[in-house]
């Protein structure tokens, strides 16, 4: 009937958008496929459990004729693959309990192992139930596809984090992901404190990369991520320094612990700023112009030159007695 193939094409539709959405890291996409598996809620409110109107289809009967005989290989493997189903329920219940803790507060680890011992036996429950009741199929089958592309990308990022594969340059590294800023991945960085080549602290600096990307100490720290949802945390192009984040003691809030005070002791082998005049290009050089040979001195030295004599000196006449 159309009430049986419009259940089956939303169906479809759900799981190809809750896929692509997931993939691509778009809630909106997962949700609109959540809600068009809604479409065949009128047809399975009034159909029994097994859905005979769906099974009825042309297309249905194809699919469940076309599986392989019994006792070959093929058939082998799918009811290998068909037992593996509780494996999955587990796997699904965990992924579930990662995505709801990521939503309201933080994919802690040991919050997900906690949420995962109400997770797993829903889980369960819900898997044996499904066999019973194919109704259940139109809100499992979409949570499945979800479930399975979150686990994917998780085996995967893990999995590139050991291998050291960086999807965005397309090689490999010895780095493991971590988040946040680290040296040489063993020592993690939470403040940047610049000085000047005298040891001066700087304050109000931005520090980018050679892409021109706002170099960020902020990691997965608990604390930071309270500070991000209470909008006072620092942005990634906030200035250097930024001071530490913890939780306080005594009132139990994330607070921004400011720098302290640092000394610090710069290299004396420090290069400093090349002045200009230093820069300035020296203009070529003349080429020096050949030497004019010197005049052979005078043979007798002047020691033995005659000097002519002095003028003699002039006689004064004799002044004559007054008369009377």
């Amino acid at each position: 009937s159309a009430a049986a193939w419009f259940a089956v094409a939303g169906l479809v539709g759900s799981v190809l958008l809750v896929a692509l959405g997931a993939a691509a890291s778009a809630p909106e996409a997962v949700l609109l496929g959540l809600l068009i598996a809604l479409a065949g809620l009128p047809l399975l409110t009034r159909d029994g459990p097994g859905v005979p109107t769906v099974a009825a289809l042309p297309l249905v009967r194809r699919l469940a004729g076309s599986r392989p005989a019994p006792g070959t290989t093929a058939r082998g493997v799918a009811d290998f693959l068909v037992s593996l189903q509780p494996a999955w329920w587990v796997i699904r219940a965990v992924v579930a309990a990662a995505l709801v803790l990521a939503v309201l507060v933080s994919a802690d680890p040991a919050l997900v192992v906690l949420l995962s011992l109400v997770t797993v036996p829903a889980s369960v429950w819900l898997g044996h139930r499904t066999r019973r009741d194919r109704r259940q199929l139109w809100a499992v089958v979409p949570l499945n596809t979800l479930a399975a592309v979150l686990a994917l990308d998780a085996l995967l990022s893990t999995g590139s984090g050991v291998l050291g594969y960086s999807p965005t340059t397309g090689g490999y590294s010895a780095h493991l992901y971590q988040p946040g800023l680290w040296q040489d991945m063993d020592r993690q960085i939470l403040d940047i404190r610049p000085v000047d080549a005298a040891g001066n602290p700087l304050t109000g600096v931005y520090l980018f990369d050679q892409d021109g990307r706002a170099i960020d100490t902020s990691g997965s720290f608990s604390c930071e991520d309270d500070l991000r949802s209470g909008g006072s945390a620092a942005s990634p192009a906030s200035p250097y320094p930024r001071g530490t984040t913890d939780y306080d003691p005594r009132t139990g809030q994330c607070v921004t612990i400011p720098p302290v005070p640092l000394l610090v002791a710069v290299p004396s082998a420090t290069l400093q700023p090349t002045s200009a005049a230093s820069t300035a290009v020296a203009p070529p050089a003349t080429p020096a112009l050949p030497a004019t040979p010197a005049l052979p001195s005078s043979p007798v030295p002047s020691a033995v030159l005659p000097v002519p004599p002095a003028p003699p000196a002039p006689q004064s006449s004799p002044v004559a007695p007054p008369t009377g």
